[in-house]
Order: structure tokens, then C-alpha cells, then sequence
């Protein structure tokens, strides 16, 4: 398969492969330096950061782009194409395109089980390791964490992360889970997830934006899974609700939500969302060449009740709607329309400063 981003997949198995003598932290996070950190400090001695003996790379999922690499390079190219001139993919190619993100949407970005759905073209196997990788992500918090209390609230938030997406109100509240207990409660835990990069918090900005965009004293955000296929396997929903184009539209909207974060995460743009007054909000918030972003993440049409108050507020701006429609854009609203397929290439853009 292959792999952008300097090659990640393959860095990582060739340090710890090929260089033993480096002692490289090999799990896709700081995590066990950090404990050792910890120790160290309740301990009183010093901890010396081992500086010029540690490669620390951060890999995330394979993304949407990067499968579409692997499974039709020439669609990419199209899509790259038509999201740089702003011009509808052609009908035929947008239906192929709108697939293939259901498929990557049910496997995810893991390389094991992606590998053996392009290999194999076996969904039920795939899903088996995705189950295994599961079970895995829980045992690791079982010996990563320093207390069994910290390993229950580490648990309790990772298992609930579909749930809480699923509300009405989707900001992530522990007192849906623990009775009694607030998110301060369960720092530690949030902390440990984060730091494993198994998940992504997006803070929560209110009213009027500042740049550059920072997180509020509010103290509410949202969390995401780090992968859609985990993503897809907690939310326990059938997988043909994906793959038949009938039963997409079953979908709830935080399937999209889940995969556009982890897109962002990737390109290392920084999540924040925007709530207004009342139910107005926009999923997403990014920030390019001193101007803001509201992003609209639908499974198809959206309305413009959020945009109005965001600009009431905030003055006039480009909003972004990211759904199921093709490429276009509505002069009159000042608002351009991004498929689910193009978030890479929009997210490349954000990066870039280039929007």
C-alpha cells in the first residue's frame, strides 16, 4: 500500500524494525515516556528527556486520500482537479467517488484491516481485526494507566464517544455517563486519551470569533475517534446502511462529523466548532490567511439559519458546506460546496494557507 506524509506506515516499522539501538517509542504516541515522566516525578528524581536518541513521528490513520492511492489513483487526480477549479466532478464519477468514502468510512484508516479489505475485499475480515484492534485500544489502557480508577474513567470516556456524538447537544458531558462527576473529574482520562492520539477534543467558540483561534474558558468541546472504522464498529450500525445507497440516508451526520475531524487532525489544523444563539452552530471553524471559515458538515443540505446569525455577529465571510452534493458554489449566499470525497483537498488548502 502506499502511504503519504513521508511515508508514516513504513517510517515507523523501520525504526523499530531496523534500529534496535534506538530506544524508539514505537506506539504511535508518547504515552510510555510520558508515564515514565510521571514516575519519575513522584519520585523526586530528575527526568532527563533523552534528547538526540529518540525519532518520534506522529502517525495518524490513512486518510480518504490516501486510500484512493491505493484503489484509484486516477480518481484522485479528478477530484484534485475539479476541487482546484471549483467545477462539478461529472455525475458518473461523483456516484464512484460518494462509494468509495462509504467503503473507507466502514474500514477506516488502520493499516491492518484496510489491507485486508483492498487485498481481500473482505468486509467481515476487516471488521474482525477492527474488533480485535478494539479490544486491543482497552487492553492498552488497562496497562498504560497508573491507577485502576484512571483505567475505568479512560474506558468510560473512549466506549461513550458514539453516544455522546449521537445527542442532540453533542458536547462531550461525563455527568451523561457518571452521575454526579464533571468533566474535571476525568482529566487525566481525556489527557490520556489525546496523548495516545486515539482521540481528538474540538473546543467549543461562542459568539464572536478571535484570531488567531484559541480554546475558551467555557470549557466545552466534543470528542472524535482518531478512526472512522472504530468509529464505525462502536456505533454498532449495520454495514449496509454504507454500501446500499438507499439506506445512506439512514446515516446520522456524525459519521461525516467523525471522518472531517480526523481529516483535519491529520493535516494538523486545530479543531474548534462554533455554537450561536439558540440550536445555531457550524461543526467546524478554521482560520486561512486571516479570515475565518464557518464549516457546515451535512449529509446533504443544510440551512442557512446558523450562516445568518454567525455573520450577524461576526460579519460577512465565505462559509464552507461540506455533504453529499458536488462542487459548487452559490454566489448570492457566498457559500462553496465541498463533497464528503474532497475534505483532504480542502484540509490541504487550510493547511497551506491557500484557501
Amino acid at each position: 500500500m502506499k502511504f503519504s506524509s513521508a511515508i508514516r506506515y513504513f517510517l515507523l516499522k523501520y525504526f523499530c524494525q531496523d534500529h534496535k539501538e534506538l530506544p524508539v517509542i514505537a506506539t504511535g504516541s508518547l504515552v510510555r515516556l510520558s508515564i515514565k515522566q510521571q514516575e519519575h516525578n513522584k519520585s523526586g528524581e530528575d527526568f532527563l528527556f533523552p534528547v538526540g536518541k529518540i525519532n518520534s513521528i506522529n502517525v495518524y490513520p490513512i486518510t480518504f486520500e490516501e486510500y484512493l492511492m491505493n484503489v484509484n489513483p486516477l480518481l484522485l487526480e479528478m477530484i484534485r482537479k475539479s476541487f482546484n477549479a471549483r467545477t462539478p466532478l461529472e455525475s458518473v464519477y461523483h456516484e464512484l467517488a460518494l462509494n468509495l468514502l462509504h467503503e473507507y468510512l466502514t474500514i477506516g484508516g488502520l493499516p491492518e484491516p484496510l489491507d485486508i479489505f483492498i487485498q481481500e475485499k473482505s468486509y467481515v475480515d476487516a471488521t474482525n481485526v477492527l474488533k480485535e484492534v478494539y479490544a486491543n485500544y482497552l487492553g492498552d489502557m488497562d496497562t498504560y494507566n497508573i491507577s485502576s480508577e484512571t483505567i475505568l474513567k479512560t474506558r468510560n470516556v473512549y466506549k461513550n464517544i458514539f453516544s455522546q456524538l449521537n445527542k442532540e447537544n453533542k458536547n462531550f458531558k461525563i455527568s451523561c455517563i457518571e452521575k454526579g462527576k464533571s468533566n474535571r473529574d476525568y482529566f487525566s482520562a481525556y489527557e490520556w486519551l489525546e496523548l495516545a492520539h486515539v482521540i481528538y477534543r474540538c473546543h467549543n467558540i461562542k459568539g464572536h470569533v478571535n484570531l488567531p483561534l484559541q480554546e475558551e474558558s467555557s470549557g466545552l468541546f466534543r470528542l472524535y475517534l482518531a478512526d472512522e472504522g472504530i468509529f464505525t464498529y462502536q456505533s454498532q450500525v449495520n454495514q449496509s446502511d454504507f454500501f446500499v445507497k438507499e439506506r445512506r440516508n439512514s446515516l446520522a451526520g456524525i459519521f461525516y462529523e467523525n471522518y472531517t475531524a480526523g481529516e483535519f487532525a491529520a493535516k494538523q489544523i486545530p479543531l474548534f466548532y462554533w455554537t450561536g444563539k439558540q440550536t445555531h452552530e457550524f461543526e467546524f471553524l478554521v482560520q486561512s490567511k486571516g479570515k475565518i471559515y464557518p464549516i457546515d458538515v451535512k449529509k446533504k443540505n443544510g440551512n442557512l439559519g446558523s450562516l445568518e446569525e454567525f455573520r450577524k455577529i461576526n460579519g460577512n465571510c465565505t462559509a464552507i458546506k461540506i455533504s453529499s452534493n458536488n462542487f459548487g458554489y452559490n454566489k448570492e449566499n457566498d457559500i462553496l460546496t465541498i463533497p464528503h470525497y474532497a475534505v483532504f483537498a480542502l484540509a490541504e488548502n487550510i493547511r497551506n494557507s491557500n484557501l
